[in-house]
């Protein structure tokens, strides 16, 4: 796939993706795809969750992710179909971690051991989709995930543990 190389390109792609268009990703993916991937696929592809769970910070390991700022950030809120798709990614996320949305909250229902046996990327990407769920107005969803990750503290480092503390926490646009 041909990869924009002018500013703000990424942004242009990244909403289409979340979007009714439901464009690619920099890698060739639709949202679609992603989502339908196995467990072992979310694990072993490493091109993706920046493109799920984009923040405001470059990505260190994807030179093709987008970077959220206020304009992105905006417009999703406005994308009533951006918003739907977004939550059916994260309720997919949780399904990798082994959790998963109840009325009383997010429960863990298994500990895959590709998440939880020791730290891992997996760890990082944690980080990210907290900030990521701040960033695009999503405090609850945020709040809970961080709620069931308490349940586990005990497991968790310390330097960890201040990265989704922080992510948890981060502020949130206007």
């Amino acid at each position: 796939m041909t990869v924009p190389d002018q500013p703000g390109a990424f942004a242009e792609m990244w909403l289409a993706f979340y979007g009714e268009a439901g464009g690619p990703n920099a890698s060739g993916y639709s949202l679609e795809q992603i989502l339908a991937w196995s467990n072992d696929d979310w694990e072993f592809q490493h091109d993706f969750i920046q493109w799920l769970f984009p923040t405001n910070e470059p990505s260190r390991f994807n030179p093709d992710a987008p970077v959220l700022d206020e304009r992105m950030i905006a417009e999703f809120r406005r994308d009533g179909t951006a918003q739907r798709r977004f939550r059916e990614t994260f309720q997919r996320w949780l399904r990798f971690c082994g959790m998963e949305s109840t009325e009383t909250g997010i429960v863990f229902v298994r500990k895959p051991r590709y998440v939880w046996s020791e730290q891992n990327h997996n760890w990082l990407r944690i980080s990210r989709v907290l900030r990521c769920l701040r960033l695009l107005g999503f405090p609850s969803e945020a709040a809970e995930f961080f709620a069931a990750l308490q349940t586990i503290r005990s497991r968790i480092d310390e330097e960890t543990w201040g990265y989704w503390e922080r992510a948890a926490q981060c502020p949130m646009p206007e």
